[in-house]
């Protein structure tokens, strides 16, 4: 099971290469679609790590807002309450969401990076 599953749009795979990379520097294990197996249904594999991951972290750009894959895995996340917020690619108008970001060694819930705990 992943500490943590990356969404974002492929426009933004470079942006995501480097997250992940960071991430598993700083001790993370994560999962993204770089991962995918060949001989998998793709689906399948994505909604799995999706449901397993502690948390997911959701790259908002403005390919990731028109992509229907990006947006499902937002939407799963939130409503399983494993994300933080969203972390805008390019803040400003538009950007989706507030600007809360938890602290990922919190755990599967996580906290808000400003309240104090």
């Amino acid at each position: 099971m992943a500490d943590v599953f990356i969404s974002y749009a492929r426009e933004d795979e470079a942006v995501a290469r480097r997250l992940a990379k960071a991430l598993r520097t700083a001790g993370f294990d994560i999962w993204w679609d770089a991962d995918l197996p060949a001989h998998r249904a793709y689906s399948e594999v994505i909604e799995r790590n999706l449901s397993e991951a502690k948390a997911v972290i959701v790259l908002w750009s403005k390919s990731a807002t028109q992509s229907q894959w990006v947006r499902a895995e937002a939407d799963y996340a939130r409503n399983a309450g494993r994300t933080g917020g969203p972390v805008p690619q390019c803040a400003g108008p538009g950007a989706r969401g507030s600007r809360r970001h938890r602290h990922l060694r919190a755990g599967a819930r996580g906290r808000r990076a400003d309240d104090g705990k």
